[in-house]
């Protein structure tokens, strides 16, 4: 937890994420970046990101937990004993098995956009005779 808290106190990290964080922002307000700017605003995003990139390598050393269960204790606001624990590969494998489950129950295609079907996309102001 050590580097986690290090991670958070990195000046420079937060730095950059506050910067990726503001053009996240103005892009999704439709503030785009002016085009003479935009080779200056795509080195100063690749710079922040490989900060953050560097600053956070640690993760990448942790094991992943994914919590299955979990019970609440509403009277005293805390968790009682017995959380559940699995590790990811466990939770990959049971995923993989519930995927083929539901493919051997409902064979074809299951996604509802058509290009994830492999129909294509339908062509704007054609139509079909």
């Amino acid at each position: 937890m050590n580097d986690l808290r290090a991670l958070l106190a990195n000046p420079e990290a937060a730095a950059a994420r506050t910067r990726l964080n503001d053009r996240r922002n103005d892009d999704s307000h439709l503030r785009k970046v002016d085009p003479t700017g935009l080779p200056h605003a795509i080195n100063s995003a690749a710079a922040d990101l490989r900060t953050l990139l560097e600053a956070a390598k640690f993760l990448s050393d942790l094991s992943l937990i994914h919590v299955t269960a979990m019970r609440w204790d509403s009277i005293s606001a805390a968790p009682c004993n017995g959380v559940v624990l699995r590790s990811a590969c466990t939770l990959i494998q049971s995923l993989l098995r519930a995927q083929h489950a539901l493919r051997a129950l409902h064979p074809g295609p299951h996604a509802k956009k058509p290009v994830a079907t492999g129909q294509g996309r339908p062509q704007r102001g054609r139509t079909s005779n």
